[in-house]
């Protein structure tokens, strides 16, 4: 039940504004790029001053929170195999002025099999008429993924 209403919510959506899909187009183009392994690419699409934050749960079922410098984020990632896909579905765009955020649900594979779940938050800011990512943040999960 809870899925029909959700699909008939974003089927009511209005259209995204032109600053809401760009906002949203240059999240997507920083997952897009894991799959390429491009660091050069991928620090074109954020500001230095920002970085990467990923909560998960520890082996010994404590929370973990892990911040990277982008530097440290972009050197984490394998160089070349495994294939690394991230998709995000149904996002949440917010844009005031300058400033925006996406919000959504993902899923992550590597060479096509399921690793891990989770929310992202991308905040962003428009810099010289571009969409540039200050911060990621990630929850990560293996249940509850609805696979």
């Amino acid at each position: 039940m809870l899925g029909l209403i959700l699909a008939m919510a974003a089927a009511a959506a209005p259209a995204p504004s032109a600053d809401e899909a760009a906002a949203l187009a240059a999240a997507s183009r920083l997952l897009g790029r894991l799959t390429g392994k491009d660091p050069a690419a991928m620090q074109a699409l954020t500001l230095p001053q920002g970085g990467a934050t990923a909560v998960a749960t520890g082996k010994d079922g404590k929370q973990v929170v892990r911040h990277f410098t982008w530097a440290e984020f972009f050197a984490h990632l394998p160089k070349d195999k495994p294939v690394v896909e991230e998709h995000m579905t149904a996002p949440l765009v917010r844009v005031d002025g300058d400033v925006a955020l996406v919000w959504g649900r993902y899923q992550v594979t590597v060479d096509g099999k399921f690793l891990h779940c989770g929310t992202d938050h991308f905040d962003l800011v428009r810099v010289e008429g571009t969409w540039r990512i200050l911060n990621v943040t990630w929850n990560q999960v293996t249940t509850g993924c609805g696979r």
